[in-house]
């Protein structure tokens, strides 16, 4: 899943604004918008990247680690740098976070499962659960009537 993160500082107001969007069809969707006190987010930054961690999550935005870290640094460098203006973005793709498997040799498949199936012996596949008709009869009792006797009943209509 791809997100962005849009984080603005409006001076005016002493707020800091922290947007959520994700990729919904090829476009970006707002999910969530939190704002915060000014002066407490910058108090956090001055003290380091967790306690501005700890200063932005809410019940509403509470990004994982990886990405609050991100945002975290981007809040810090929106406060020592302001020469970008008052914006910064962040944007995160969890499928960046997965390493991909290499693809698995079709002989290497083969030879599993055959071992898988050299396990099972000829003798545990032949034999059922029940193995006399005394013991089939004493769970499926034999019956006179038939099953569909509604149906017999049924057929002049």
């Amino acid at each position: 899943m791809k997100q962005k993160f849009q984080i603005t500082l409006n001076n005016e107001s002493n707020k800091l604004q922290i947007t959520e969007f994700m990729e919904w069809e090829g476009r970006y969707v707002e999910m969530c918008v939190e704002e915060y006190d000014n002066q407490k987010v910058q108090t956090a930054s001055n003290k380091g990247i967790p306690q501005i961690i700890s200063a932005i999550r809410t019940t509403n935005l509470y990004p994982c680690a990886t990405i609050a870290t991100s945002i975290a640094e981007a809040i810090s460098d929106l406060y020592l740098n302001t020469e970008g203006g008052f914006e910064r973005s962040v944007e995160y793709e969890d499928i960046e976070e997965y390493q991909v498997q290499e693809e698995l040799d079709d002989d290497i498949v083969d030879d599993e499962l055959s071992d898988l199936t050299d396990d099972l012996a000829d003798e545990e596949i032949d034999d059922g659960y029940l193995d006399d008709e005394e013991d089939i009869e004493k769970y499926v009792p034999k019956t006179t009537t038939p099953v569909d006797n509604d149906l017999n009943e049924d057929d002049d209509i």
